[in-house]
């Protein structure tokens, strides 16, 4: 694991466009590759989804963008998450968390959720929940690695 340092910065509105485009192509992607939807309308699929959940893009209340960087100045990803209230409880929500490709495997994710951790624990959460593709083997550990449990799992089978 590096000894570098990372920093969570809030987005601006240009960090904040460049980082949005990416999380909805890759949601979009993943939806297609676990069988929910067709490759032909994932994109306004995911649009839509994304436009319901931030009707005030970065602005949307209680949703926070922040890109990270290593050593102070190097972009190296980006994190969404969100304070919600269930149950009477303030929850932290990890939407999203991007780590470029050549920077994966040396512990930033981990350094990353720690930071958010923080954040969350500092804006009243409780807990921090998320959802994860089962395909997204390299998330799970990390997120395993960083003591998340599942506490459900949704099946699904095609009909023929």
């Amino acid at each position: 694991m590096s000894t570098m340092t990372i920093e969570l910065v809030e987005c601006d509105t240009v960090a904040y466009e460049r980082h949005s485009e990416s999380s909805l192509n890759n949601y979009a992607n993943a939806k297609v590759q676990s069988g929910h939807w067709d490759a032909s309308d994932s994109l306004n699929l995911a649009r839509r989804e994304f436009s319901l959940l931030l009707p005030n893009g970065r602005c949307t209340p209680g949703h926070h963008f922040r890109s990270i960087l290593m050593g102070g100045s190097e972009l190296i990803g980006y994190v969404w998450f969100a304070v919600i209230t269930r149950d009477a409880k303030t929850i932290g929500y990890l939407y999203d968390i991007y780590i470029a490709e050549e920077f994966r495997g040396n512990g930033w994710g981990f350094r990353v959720l720690d930071h958010v951790e923080l954040e969350l624990s500092e804006l009243g959460a409780c807990r921090i929940e998320l959802h994860v593709f089962v395909s997204n083997t390299s998330a799970i550990s990390l997120y395993r690695k960083h003591h998340f449990k599942e506490v459900g799992v949704t099946m699904a089978k095609l009909i023929p």
